[in-house]
């Protein structure tokens, strides 16, 4: 806007700017109504624009570019076998949880019990020298409370497990503190026990794999 960009990973830091228009995009508060976020490129202000994952911005005297680099293919090869697409998959999840763990840091793991959670705590013990650290959270509610599963999870692999229990009274109160960190309205409540269990990962690592 006006011969300027600005530009920011968060939403936050380019309102710093008194000058960006604060005006709704009614467009956005649709989208966000429909899917519980506001859906990329829009944002829930007009002014300012996402730029959509797998693009860049190419930004000259003439004006700006939006060019895509990647782009994910959906099907995969009809021709393989269950087994041969069983095998890509480890592979893939291996290669991935690899590189992940290529960090001058210490990374853990959000172990919820279920397959995928699992699957890359499975993975990434094998690939680590020490246990590597597990958080899972439970609640007061039994059919909400992952403790039980995610236990026999991490004692299967040795995992140093962290077991954070959150209270009805906590929960209340966790919307008031998780409302700073949100950019945007989102409406999927899976990101209250998410920051709850990201605080207290936070006092071990600086990483996780979720």
């Amino acid at each position: 806007d006006r011969g300027t960009l600005l530009f920011a990973s968060e939403l936050g830091a380019l309102l710093c700017d008194k000058a960006v228009d604060r005006t709704m995009d009614p467009l956005a508060l649709d989208g966000y109504l429909r899917t519980l976020t506001v859906p990329e490129p829009r944002c829930i202000y007009r002014a300012v624009k996402k730029v959509p994952a797998g693009h860049y911005l190419h930004v000259n005297g003439l004006g700006t570019e939006l060019h895509g680099y990647f782009d994910l293919e959906v099907g995969g090869d009809r021709t393989l076998t269950e087994a041969q697409h069983q095998e890509q998959l480890r592979e893939a999840l291996e290669q991935t949880v690899g590189l992940s763990l290529c960090s001058d840091v210490e990374v853990g793991c959000f172990l919820s019990g279920g397959v995928d959670s699992s699957a890359l705590v499975a993975i990434a013990s094998q690939r680590h020298e020490k246990p590597i650290r597990t958080y899972s959270l439970g609640f007061d509610e039994r059919t909400f409370d992952e403790r039980p599963e995610s236990r026999r999870v991490s004692q299967a692999f040795r995992s140093r497990h962290c077991e954070i229990r959150l209270t009805r009274n906590e929960a209340v109160d966790f919307p008031d503190r998780l409302v700073k960190h949100l950019d945007e309205p989102f409406a999927d409540s899976s990101a209250l026990p998410t920051f709850a269990l990201s605080e207290r990962a936070a006092e071990d690592v600086k990483t996780v794999l979720s």
